[in-house]
C-alpha cells in the first residue's frame, strides 16, 4: 500500500508490527494487565509527546477491546480467530477498561502524536482515521 507508515501494511488497529508485537504478549499473558499497560503507556504521556509505537499498541489493545462488544468483525485481522474472540471475551472487561480504551484512542487523536502526524502524511489518513472512529463507535456501543 503506498505512502503508509513504516512497519504498515494497512489501516487497521493490527496491520502493523508493533500492534503484532502486543499480540503476541496476549497470547502468552492470560491476565487484562497486557492490555491495560498498553493503554496506560498512551493516556499517561497526557500533553507530552506520544511516540509511534505506544499509539500502535494502545489502538491494538483498544481494538482488541472494542471487539468483545457485539459480534465479532473479521474485518479487523485475519489473525483474530473466533478461539482468540473467546479467550477475549473470557477476561470479562470492567467498565474502566472500556473507558481507558476510549481516552488512549482520543490522546492518539490529539497533538502531540508521533502516529497521527505520520498518517496525516500519508494519503491512507482518512481511512485509518475512520478505523480509529469505528473502535471508539464500538466502545460506545450499549
Amino acid at each position: 500500500m503506498e505512502g503508509i507508515v513504516v512497519g504498515t501494511w494497512n489501516v487497521g488497529p493490527f496491520d502493523n508490527d508493533d500492534a503484532q508485537d502486543l499480540l503476541d504478549v496476549i497470547r502468552k499473558d492470560s491476565t487484562i494487565l497486557s492490555f491495560e499497560a498498553a493503554l496506560d503507556k498512551v493516556i499517561l504521556t497526557g500533553e507530552d509527546y506520544l511516540e509511534a509505537p505506544e499509539a500502535q499498541q494502545g489502538i491494538a489493545a483498544a481494538g482488541l477491546i472494542a471487539q468483545t462488544k457485539g459480534e465479532f468483525e473479521t474485518k479487523f485481522d485475519a489473525n483474530i480467530d473466533s478461539s482468540f474472540m473467546e479467550y477475549l471475551r473470557s477476561l470479562r472487561f470492567e467498565a474502566y477498561m472500556y473507558e481507558k480504551s476510549h481516552l488512549c484512542i482520543r490522546r492518539i487523536l490529539r497533538d502531540p502524536s508521533e502516529l497521527m502526524d505520520l498518517w496525516k502524511d500519508s494519503p491512507q489518513y482518512v481511512n485509518w482515521k475512520l478505523t480509529l472512529e469505528s473502535i471508539l463507535e464500538r466502545l460506545d456501543a450499549r
